[in-house]
């Protein structure tokens, strides 16, 4: 039988967990009586600065739904042409050898076989340790600080789900990122979660061999002394 293992396309992985995180904070700010019983007093509680209050501005920024004005989006890449509005962008992945690469044959194989059984083929195993940013970008400065801590602590919170998809010893760090001027309009802020984990990926190979289910003798002659 095909093996139970799910391949995964990191960028997509992430792209649908930040939507999904974006869905589960606009619900819990409907659902939930008071700012405080919400998930974001958990990450900011009376943290401000100045007339900042970053629990009632997280709650205006992430509470807005998909047709208001200057709601919080993800893109697949870098969209500069939202880098202006709140945007959650997911790049591109970069990956390296992982433990079981190997230039040799029958590395970490198994074995395909169709639904009929009737023939099977190898699977290759090949594992990555991969790395990417999600990068946080408008032209509010305190939008970009509220939009990044979210992230980061959401992933926290969702690390071992994170595990059970396949992106698996998740490592999060965080920097300021420096776009190209030409690619971006002036006055955007940017920050970025910068994610490294790693995951495997499995293959069978193209060509597969009929398995023998019976044999069949004809022409056979039975004598008796």
């Amino acid at each position: 039988m095909a093996t139970a293992h799910t391949n995964i396309v990191p960028e997509v992985l992430f792209y649908n967990v930040l939507k999904g995180i974006l869905t589960y904070i606009r619900e819990d700010i409907v659902a939930q009586a008071t700012p405080q019983e919400t998930i974001l007093y958990s990450i900011f509680q009376d943290i401000g600065l100045e007339k900042h209050h970053y629990l009632s501005e997280a709650i205006s920024l992430f509470g807005r739904t998909e047709e208001m004005a200057r709601s919080v989006d993800v893109r697949l890449f870098f969209d500069s042409a939202r880098a202006q509005e709140p945007t959650v962008h997911v790049t591109l992945a970069s990956d390296e050898l992982g433990p079981t690469n190997s230039i040799g044959l029958g590395q970490d194989e198994e074995v395909y076989q169709n639904e009929l059984n009737t023939e099977y083929a190898e699977v290759f195993s090949r594992s990555f340790n991969t790395s990417l940013s999600i990068v946080c970008t408008s032209s509010n400065h305190h939008e970009v600080l509220i939009m990044y801590y979210v992230i980061r602590n959401c992933l926290i919170a969702i690390l071992d789900s994170l595990e059970l998809s396949g992106f698996q010893n998740v490592q999060l760090s965080g920097r300021d990122l420096q776009i190209r001027e030409d690619l971006v309009p002036n006055h955007v802020f940017s920050r970025a979660v910068m994610l490294r984990g790693f995951y495997e990926t499995r293959v069978r190979n193209f060509s597969t061999t009929q398995k023998i289910n019976s044999i069949l003798f004809e022409n056979i002659k039975l004598y008796k002394n």
